[in-house]
């Protein structure tokens, strides 16, 4: 029961190598992101391309937030919100990632360089 041959030892090796490659090789599930679609109570206020860097005052209901974008990546950098987790939310740069900052109502959301953003499904 406690032993363990040269094939299990082979058979285990294999398993590791296809999965070590499968993590390494496998391309990423959401394009990069090409700009940042900033909107605050529904209307788009701010289109920010992501390959300069930048930091921008946006106004909300409760008061002003700043967009930074750097290195490529977008996130709320500061936030007139009472517990600021929108703040929290990291460094966005993927296409369809979004950062929400509800008291301020506003919505940051990266797209892709094409504008659109990419589906998992579609149901009807």
């Amino acid at each position: 029961m406690g032993y363990v041959t040269r094939g299990d030892i082979v058979v285990i090796a294999v398993l590791v190598a296809f999965a070590v490659a499968g993590f390494v090789l496998a391309p990423r599930a959401a394009g990069v992101g090409g700009h940042a679609v900033v909107e605050v109570e529904g209307r788009r206020v701010l289109d920010l391309p992501l390959d300069r860097d930048t930091a921008v005052a946006v106004t909300g209901p409760c008061g002003d937030s700043v967009i930074v974008v750097e290195n490529g990546a977008v996130r709320i950098g500061a936030s007139c919100c009472p517990y600021r987790l929108c703040m929290r939310m990291g460094r966005l740069r993927s296409e369809g990632e979004v950062a929400v900052c509800v008291p301020n109502r506003l919505v940051v959301t990266v797209r892709g360089a094409t504008g659109g953003t990419q589906f998992d499904g579609v149901t009807q």
